[in-house]
């Protein structure tokens, strides 16, 4: 085998092998995305949870947490969600990459507690500005 044809090779077994750990990290992780209206948390086993703009009613940015236990939901060995319950908020719900410390917590009009982070710490960190920023801009009440 010529040293193109082994080069050729070797980046097509690159190629295939980064889309397969794109496709595998993309079913075991917490991911988040915005729309006009409503932030979208996803997460693996088809988790969804789509929060309305207008609904959230304080955004705080907590540096540590205790999850407490589930009480409908899961884990995998890098992220939990679903409803869990703890000491400090009650019954709420999660979607978190366990390897991150902080998390966004959410209060809606309902009283609803919401926690999540994306990517890591400083991205966390970043997006609770910017949500807060967002919705500030959009005259939803937020303190």
């Amino acid at each position: 085998m010529g040293s193109k044809s082994k080069a050729l090779v070797n980046i097509l077994v690159f190629i295939v092998a980064f889309f397969l750990l794109s496709s595998l990290r993309g079913q075991t992780m917490v991911n988040v995305s915005f729309d006009d209206d409503t932030l979208t948390l996803t997460a693996p086993k088809d988790y969804s949870l789509v929060i309305e703009y207008d609904q959230v009613e304080t955004v705080d940015l907590v540096d540590s947490f205790d999850p407490g236990t589930v009480i409908s939901g899961d884990e995998n060995r890098s992220c939990r969600w679903g409803t869990w319950e703890n000491s400090d908020w009650g019954q709420y719900t999660l979607a978190v990459s366990k390897k991150i410390d902080n998390v966004i917590l959410l209060t809606t009009a309902t009283d609803e507690r919401i926690a999540f982070n994306f990517e890591n710490e400083t991205s966390t960190a970043a997006m609770h500005q910017m949500f807060t920023e967002l919705l500030a801009h959009r005259g939803d009440a937020v303190s």
